[in-house]
Parts: C-alpha cells; structure tokens; sequence
C-alpha cells in the first residue's frame, strides 16, 4: 500500500468515525491499547481522557505513546503516530477543555 501524503493524511484525520488506538506504558512496562475518540487540530491528536482512565495515569508517569487511526473497510488506510504527550489540562479544569471535548463527541 502506498504512502498517504500529507494532503491525505490530513484529509483522513478530519473524517468522521475512525477511532484511535493509544498505546501507553503500564506502570508494570507492560504495554496498553485503548481506543478513544479524537480530534485533529494544528497538527496534534488530542484526546481527552476521563478522570480514571488507566492511560491517563500510564501518561503522567511516561508520555511516550503511539497511535493507530485506521479504518476497517474501504481502502485500509491508516495514520501511524510515535511521540511524546502533552497533557493540556489537569484534571478539574472542565472549562478549559469542555470546547475540545465537544468537537470530539460531535465526530461520533
């Protein structure tokens, strides 16, 4: 399968219901997947975890994760992500993040 471009990797993000795949590092240096929702803006994933999400806690020790964003039918494409995490907001800061969390329901 060839290589999405830029153009279309962009174009991909911005389509409704594909779901990320997180991977994250337990506290034991085990791995973890979780699927969330998303959005994609000014070039970043953002997710917004709950306040007892396991990856959430697994980010705070260790910001390294990677992301799958696929699809199951059509074309088979897909998005591949290895970075570090930034979280935006500590918990109990609703307000700041509750815009975010809104365009990432909306997708879905």
């Amino acid at each position: 399968m060839p290589k999405l471009t830029n153009d279309e990797v962009e174009s991909f993000l911005q389509e409704r219901g594909h779901l990320a795949r997180i991977a994250t590092i337990k506290e034991d240096g085990s791995p973890s997947v979780v699927p969330v929702w998303f959005i994609c803006e000014e070039g970043k994933i953002v997710i917004t975890p709950r306040k007892y999400s396991a990856f959430y806690a697994d980010i705070q020790r260790d910001p390294r994760v990677a992301i799958t964003i696929d699809e199951e039918a059509g074309h088979y494409r897909k998005v591949l992500v290895e970075g570090v995490a930034e979280i935006l907001y500590p918990l109990g800061h609703d307000d700041e993040w509750r815009d975010q969390y809104r365009r990432i329901s909306c997708r879905y």
